[in-house]
């Protein structure tokens, strides 16, 4: 059900979401402690003006099994996301099935921890997945709720 109040944006929420059922239909029913080997994750594109990455938190809801291979996480806000056409759009917190790219371990990563993870998108690849992933510590406090659409700073 699309909630405004979390995510304006709904171009931006239905494109990223359609890049991530996409993901998660792509890839293969096979579990390690590394990404499966998948089109959607199987190697990060090369730097250029269309992949941008971002540094997000958020806390393990589900780890990815044999047949289900992405992790849930429940992100806070990425006010400076870029919509398939550039611009930055923001997205509120969700819970979302993430791909992991080729090498990424959940090494010491369980339902319920904390994590920072850097999320690569690029449009024009149609490529989404978690490049990489730490535990945060326990006390960290996570903030849940809309995003606030913000130009990054150069």
């Amino acid at each position: 059900m699309f909630d405004k109040k979390c995510c304006p944006n709904r171009a931006a929420h239905h494109a990223l979401a359609g890049a991530m059922l996409l993901t998660c239909l792509l890839a293969g029913c096979h579990h390690s402690a590394k990404a499966p080997p998948t089109p959607a994750a199987a190697a990060a594109p090369a730097a250029s003006a269309t992949l941008h990455k971002y540094i997000v938190r958020g806390i393990v809801d589900r780890m990815p099994t044999a047949t289900h291979p992405h992790i849930h996480i429940k992100n806070e806000p990425i006010h400076n996301i870029r919509d398939f056409t550039g611009k930055v759009t923001g997205m509120g917190s969700m819970d979302m099935p993430y791909a992991l790219a080729p090498g990424v371990t959940l090494n010491h990563i369980h339902k319920g921890t904390k994590v920072q993870f850097t999320f690569a998108v690029d449009w024009s690849k149609n490529y989404t997945a978690i490049t990489a992933i730490k535990a945060l510590p326990k006390n960290i406090r996570l903030v849940f709720g809309p995003a606030q659409a913000t130009t990054p700073k150069k």
